[in-house]
């Protein structure tokens, strides 16, 4: 009797047609709010991932903060180094060129160290961003001066 409504064209027949045909059509569109959904679920994997590597791996902490320090000290050591030649080169026309190469010696080392300190402040500040800092520190590792 199926096969007969179904020719026929009954009302339950087209209803069950039109339900395949939407949820077919359906199923090939992805909205926005499927987008939203899927990246709100992959945002808390990514943050419990977080939460849970910090639980285990909390025997690292103080070496972890020790290399922090190291890493974001020597950079904030050499800005302020590179600032005060460069300030002090406007001052002393004698030394004025020598300051300034000195400083952009510095310049160039602190950029390569960019994407080390940018980690840091990411993990320690922004944890659970980081999988947007990642990528652009890897990019200043990768001593692309583009980024």
């Amino acid at each position: 009797m199926g096969l007969l409504a179904r020719l026929l064209g009954s009302p339950k027949a087209l209803d069950e047609a039109i339900s395949g045909v939407s949820k077919g059509l359906d199923s090939l569109i992805y909205t926005r709010q499927e987008k939203a959904e899927d990246l709100r679920a992959d945002t808390a994997e990514f943050r419990s991932a977080m939460v849970e590597w910090m639980t285990n791996s909390q025997g690292q902490n103080l070496s972890r903060r020790v290399l922090a320090f190291a890493i974001s000290g020597t950079w904030l050591v050499m800005y302020i180094a590179a600032t005060l030649l460069d300030v002090m080169s406007i001052f002393s026309e004698e030394m004025s060129a020598k300051f300034k190469l000195a400083s952009s010696a510095i310049d160039e080392r602190l950029f390569s160290m960019n994407g080390a300190v940018m980690l840091i402040v990411g993990f320690y500040f922004a944890a659970p961003h980081l999988s947007k800092i990642i990528g652009p520190a890897m990019a200043r590792f990768s001593g692309s001066k583009s980024e």
